[in-house]
């Protein structure tokens, strides 16, 4: 065997124990913190960003914000891997009952909505803010409002709650704890005490789902379906769609039954075959 034979083995084998070692490495609780006043430094100035035209234009520099300097910290530490952070692919069989499960998670959030508004109302002032806020007016501001609400916000939030947190508390407590926590600190990070339980159900439902494909990738398809519907309805109340989803100021008896079988029968297909065994061999 050649010289360059045996450095070229040694250069591949030094990279093999290196990337290894990268992924025995998990953050921990100073990690975690540190990521967490990133995200409520971005949080608290975002109001800056406000007077920023088009109006949609501060909703994508914050998350995008919130998500460089998140995966620049990481990287800095040596945790900027795809494992850890749970951005693991999802077997292409899956998208039926995940589509099931979104459109079912969806419809039955949206309920929870309605029954906890019931107790805690929001104030018409602030329901005024969210509509006028969240109104789609032109292509620029309606693009802007669809991608960073829609799909970039959702993308930051699972990364850094269900990835980095998420993981990082299941090294100090079970995982019902580590679900459970991860979704609470999910709901105070949006500091709207009057959409507190709504948040903490989205972040615990998503936290599950999570833990349980070690992928935040489902978390996402449920976060991005759960903040693009509330666009679309914030966009199109009183419409044709109401009379047929609404009975009242809540969702539809039928539609929720058509929601609960959707559910039933995604979660049935989750379990068929080996999609489980697929996911329990690279549960980290």
């Amino acid at each position: 065997m050649s010289v360059a034979d045996h450095l070229l083995k040694s250069y591949f084998k030094l990279n093999n124990l290196y990337n290894i070692h990268q992924q025995d490495k998990h953050p921990d609780a100073v990690d975690a913190f540190v990521v967490l006043l990133i995200v409520l430094g971005i949080a608290m100035s975002s109001s800056l960003l406000a007077p920023l035209k088009p109006s949609g234009l501060a909703y994508l520099i914050s998350p995008a914000l919130m998500l460089l300097f998140t995966l620049g910290y990481l990287h800095s530490r040596g945790l900027a891997h795809r494992h850890l952070l749970r951005l693991n692919p999802l077997p292409v069989h899956l998208t039926v009952p995940l589509l099931l499960l979104t459109v079912s998670t969806i419809v039955l959030l949206d309920q929870i909505d309605r029954l906890v508004s019931l107790l805690i109302p929001l104030p018409d002032d602030m329901m005024a803010e969210v509509i006028q806020t969240f109104t789609l007016s032109g292509m620029p501001q309606s693009l802007l409002l669809v991608i960073s609400v829609g799909f970039l916000a959702p993308f930051t939030e699972e990364l850094i709650f269900r990835g980095l947190i998420l993981r990082t508390v299941q090294r100090y407590r079970d995982v019902t704890r580590a679900v459970v926590f991860a979704g609470l600190l999910f709901a105070v990070i949006h500091f709207n005490p009057y959409w507190m339980i709504q948040l903490l159900v989205l972040g615990v439902w998503c936290g599950y789902w999570v833990y349980r494909f070690n992928s935040i990738l489902v978390g996402w398809f449920l976060h991005t379906g759960n903040n693009l519907f509330a666009l679309y309805t914030v966009n199109n109340r009183g419409g044709a769609f109401e009379e047929m989803y609404l009975w009242g100021d809540f969702v539809h008896p039928i539609v929720m039954v058509i929601a609960i079988l959707m559910m039933f029968w995604a979660i049935r297909w989750f379990k068929v075959g080996e999609n489980a065994m697929e996911v329990e061999k690279n549960r980290g």
